[in-house]
């Protein structure tokens, strides 16, 4: 397995590396933010969208990229559909559906799906609730199916921010996505940002560890990264759609950040720090909206991301 991904990795760099940045060039340089969301439940995805769209929707292209396959019911799920869209409408922003049962077999067919095994059965690797669940562990398929089918001409990105529904942001967003516009994010110097826990973890440790071939079997070092915002550049997320064309995947957490760091051409870099409430960014529980409240009250805590409210000061 280590010759078969080495092979592949260096394949895909020298073959596609020219493609790739040709493709990238082609595009519109758009900032674009993709707030992602799933299921029936609108009331609170709602709410933070409105919230956010109000900052930083008249500059950058909003996006609300809502998987739909949580939704069982043909009636709510139109129920959604609508609602979403007359949300986009109002706030100016535009919407995008997919239902991970459907695109994410049609993408990658010769996938093994990951199941949380805190949520299933590790080894129905091809059930319908594990590809369901892949759009959670994994968010770049969704991220590639987006950009493929939603964004095209004038509305193609070459620089993609996105934040799961469950992260918050202290003051106005478009503070944070100017400070990246104007000294790292600009003009493709940066692949992809992500966050990087302070503390070394061990992947070796950690409860999704049996699943994963690939983090067993990776040829350097893994590295751990917490999801909740990220940046791609585009030619990042087409390259990593290759990597998966392959089946060579695993948990998020681990994967883009670790393999961005391996090529010579990706430059990844960790959030600014300032921009991270780094006792409230862990995966315990949403924020409530009381908490978030409080802490927007208070100008030391200005600016910056959370995604938890078990927090301690």
């Amino acid at each position: 397995f280590f010759f078969f991904f080495f092979f592949s990795l260096m394949h895909l760099h020298w073959a596609l590396l020219g493609a790739l940045l040709q493709l990238a060039a082609s595009a519109n340089n758009l900032p674009c933010f993709v707030f992602r969301s799933h299921g029936q439940s609108l009331a609170l995805p709602k709410k933070w969208i409105a919230h956010y769209a109000s900052q930083i929707a008249s500059t950058y292209p909003f996006w609300i990229v809502h998987d739909v396959s949580f939704i069982d019911n043909p009636t709510a799920a139109a129920v959604v559909r609508l609602e979403m869209e007359t949300l986009a409408q109002e706030v100016g922003a535009r919407v995008w559906f997919y239902n991970a049962t459907e695109y994410l077999p049609q993408m990658y067919p010769q996938a093994t799906w990951l199941v949380n095994p805190e949520f299933g059965d590790p080894t129905s690797d091809n059930s319908t609730e594990a590809m369901k669940k892949s759009s959670w562990w994994l968010h770049t398929p969704a991220l590639i199916a987006w950009l493929k089918h939603a964004t095209h001409g004038d509305d193609a990105c070459t620089r993609v921010w996105t934040m799961e529904h469950d992260a918050r942001y202290i003051g106005n967003l478009s503070h944070f996505l100017g400070y990246y516009e104007e000294h790292q994010a600009l003009q493709g110097r940066v692949d992809h940002i992500t966050s990087v826990p302070p503390d070394p973890f061990d992947v070796a440790t950690w409860v999704h560890a049996p699943q994963n071939r690939w983090s067993r079997d990776a040829p350097f070092r893994l590295k751990f990264a917490q999801q909740h915002v990220e940046y791609y550049s585009r030619r990042f997320l087409v390259f990593l759609d290759a990597l998966f064309q392959l089946n060579i995947w695993c948990f998020g957490e681990v994967f883009e950040y670790s393999v961005c760091q391996a090529l010579d051409w990706c430059k990844s870099e960790n959030m600014h720090s300032k921009f991270v409430m780094k006792e409230c960014y862990d995966w315990n529980s949403i924020p409530s909206y009381d908490n978030w409240y409080h802490w927007s009250r208070d100008p030391m805590r200005q600016n910056k991301w959370l995604h938890c409210s078990h927090c301690t000061w």
